[in-house]
């Protein structure tokens, strides 16, 4: 099997709806509607374990010892912010991901909501960059 790296989800969707390539790994949120309608196939999640929401979906981890790279999403914002305002931002967005509609919405989407505090996300990031780094280094990933 090949490799193809596409510059976002939206080309690769393509790429497999046109039957370019036979395998493509995105978010739910760009495959999400073609899954549904039928035009495309779930095989797996890769999430370290079967989503709560979707228990007919086996993990990736099923079948690969130890897979775990799900989908992340994070608010950012930028260097020298200052910290009374990351503060109040992450209030909110712990209200918002608290909401029973706001967990249902993401629910729909194969999600799983988990607010962590900026300190905490920013750590999951070195983490996952780490993890990430070794993956780079073992299939010998170059760029373009």
């Amino acid at each position: 099997m090949s490799t193809y790296l596409y510059k976002g989800s939206g080309q690769s969707i393509l790429a497999i709806l046109s039957g370019d390539v036979p395998i493509t790994v995105t978010a739910f949120t760009a495959s999400g509607p073609h899954i549904l309608s039928g035009a495309l196939n779930l095989l797996a999640v890769t999430t370290g374990q079967r989503l709560a929401s979707h228990p007919d979906v086996p993990a990736l981890s099923e079948v690969v010892k130890d897979y775990d790279y799900p989908v992340m999403f994070g608010i950012m914002a930028p260097v020298g912010t200052p910290p009374d305002i990351v503060a109040k931002l992450s209030r909110a967005m712990k209200q918002a991901t608290e909401s029973p509609d706001f967990i249902d919405k993401f629910k729909a989407q194969f999600s799983v909501i988990k607010w962590t505090s900026p300190d905490e996300y920013r750590e999951h990031l070195r983490e996952s960059k780490k993890k990430y780094d070794r993956v780079v280094k073992l299939v010998n990933l170059q760029p373009n």
